[in-house]
């Protein structure tokens, strides 16, 4: 009676009453249930706020009562959780409906029509920071598993008009078709996206880092943390392209803080103090750090271009 009063209970009671409700079996119960406490615009809205990382563990006990009674039997009620979630955010509604899927019968045609149904939303919300490569590996999993080449075309087209950005590749296709080499290999949208990844990565690698002519650093990052006097004397030495070192004599307080600032922005300069004469010596050099770091960069690239031009050679060629 409690938990039908649309006095909501949080996400912790309201996973553990599916539970048990999936135990008892009872339909009628669970779809009132659903209805006052999930699919109920009031009711759902408090159930958002608690965040994805609370809200979308009812998915888990829902699989299970959808495929103990056949999705057809819960199949409006899922659509309307759904619909609300939507409203409240069309991410809160794509993770929402990922989770349930992973535990959903593939072969189950209402479950097809609420991949069908969702499918518009799910892309561009699955691409967001939020969706991890694994979420949307777990998502291609679906599709493939669910022959839906619709959704799979879709999802191909969707990676290749964003693969002009550097960091849609290595922070999402990277990883994304490193997950599903294991399982999706011989699927010929994993090949499509393969191809596009290694087409990218060539492009990328092309050229490699070149190591610096003179010492000219860009000061900017550092100016824009603190553009005081005194930190302004680093910046000026950073867009120098004659100096490597700067030997700085500064107070105490002056000299924490442009440590201080050194450090935030991240600059490849190291920085001791000599702690000689009145007052110390602050000592600024400049290193190839940056041009380190490219080569690393360009190197781990070059790396993933390989491992993946080889997952492209067929079997005992």
């Amino acid at each position: 009676s409690l938990m039908m009063s649309r006095s909501y209970p949080g996400p912790g009671p309201t996973v553990h009453m599916l539970e048990c409700l999936a135990r008892l079996a009872d339909l009628d119960i669970i779809k009132e249930f659903i209805a006052t406490n999930l699919a109920d615009p009031a009711g759902t809205t408090l159930f958002a706020s608690y965040g994805s990382s609370k809200w979308h563990s009812i998915a888990t006990p829902l699989s299970m009562i959808a495929n103990l009674f056949g999705w057809t039997a819960l199949f409006r009620e899922i659509v309307g959780i759904f619909q609300i979630f939507s409203s409240n955010g069309v991410q809160s509604a794509a993770l929402f409906v990922l989770h349930l899927l992973l535990g959903g019968n593939p072969q189950d045609t209402h479950m097809r029509a609420l991949v069908d149904k969702c499918l518009y939303q799910l892309l561009p919300a699955l691409q967001s920071v939020s969706a991890a490569a694994p979420e949307l590996a777990a998502w291609f999993r679906i599709l493939e598993n669910l022959k839906n080449t619709d959704g799979q075309d879709k999802m191909v087209q969707y990676f290749r008009e964003r693969m002009t950005s550097d960091q849609v590749i290595e922070h999402r296709v990277i990883p994304v078709l490193r997950d599903l080499a294991t399982t999706s290999k011989d699927s010929p949208y994993f090949r499509q996206l393969l191809e596009l990844a290694i087409s990218r990565l060539q492009q990328m690698t092309s050229t490699p880092p070149t190591r610096p002519k003179d010492w000219k650093m860009d000061g900017g990052m550092l100016q824009k943390i603190c553009g005081c006097s005194v930190c302004m004397q680093v910046v000026d030495f950073m867009n120098d392209p004659s100096r490597q070192q700067l030997r700085y004599p500064l107070a105490e307080v002056k000299r924490k803080h442009v440590h201080r600032t050194i450090d935030s922005s991240r600059a490849c300069l190291t920085h001791i103090t000599e702690r000689q004469g009145s007052p110390f010596t602050m000592v600024i050099t400049k290193t190839e750090g940056e041009y380190e770091q490219q080569v690393r960069h360009h190197n781990s690239l070059l790396e993933v271009y390989n491992e993946f031009n080889e997952l492209m050679t067929p079997h005992g060629s």
